[in-house]
């Protein structure tokens, strides 16, 4: 018995941990007032670059194509998924291992991450989590949308950077760029 409680102190704690650490992400930048007084000069200047929401969500199946910069290979029964980082990733039959066979390629835009669990994937779409299915004939079904639970976008992959600030009524931010403007409001240490 004593186990089970140690168990379950045991995963309460993490969680605790987990939440403490992203609540420190999440409160990582400051707003204008907060410090912001001016750039430096040489200091770096960051700007969103934003894609209608539709646009940026929209996950597709498209024919095999070259892989090129993998990050992550995941597998699931017969098949290799390679992660292409910010692009999708790629279905691979890998039946004979000493001659898998590409059979196409998942674009989701945003994504760096995937996990399968009896037979539904799992990606990140920008600041969604999607839970989808592939059938034999390429056909993707979507069966959830988390939206707007993952906050990366909101400030540049970059620290020690001024930026401008995230307006989400402008979309969805799919990138960052230098900028020349030197009147921004936004930190990250």
């Amino acid at each position: 018995m004593s186990g089970q409680y140690h168990k379950k102190t045991d995963t309460m704690f993490r969680f605790f941990i987990f939440n403490v650490f992203m609540a420190g992400c999440l409160f990582s930048c400051l707003q204008a007032g907060e410090n912001v007084a001016s750039v430096p000069e040489n200091g770096e200047v960051y700007a969103p670059v934003y894609a209608s929401r539709e646009s940026a969500l929209t996950l597709t199946v498209s024919p095999a194509k070259p892989i090129s910069k993998p990050a992550n290979i995941f597998t699931y029964q017969q098949y290799l998924m390679v992660n292409i980082p910010n692009e999708g990733f790629h279905v691979i039959d890998n039946t004979n291992p000493a001659q898998p066979h590409q059979l196409y390629f998942v674009n989701i835009p945003g994504n760096t991450n995937l996990a399968i669990k009896d037979g539904y994937l799992y990606v990140d779409n920008y600041a969604d989590v999607v839970a989808f299915t592939l059938n034999d004939q390429k056909e993707l079904q979507i069966l959830g949308r988390l939206s707007n639970i993952m906050d990366n976008q909101l400030y540049p992959p970059y620290r020690d950077v001024y930026f401008e600030c995230v307006d989400t009524t402008k979309g969805v931010v799919v990138d960052w760029v230098k900028s020349n403007n030197r009147n921004v409001e936004c930190y990250r240490p």
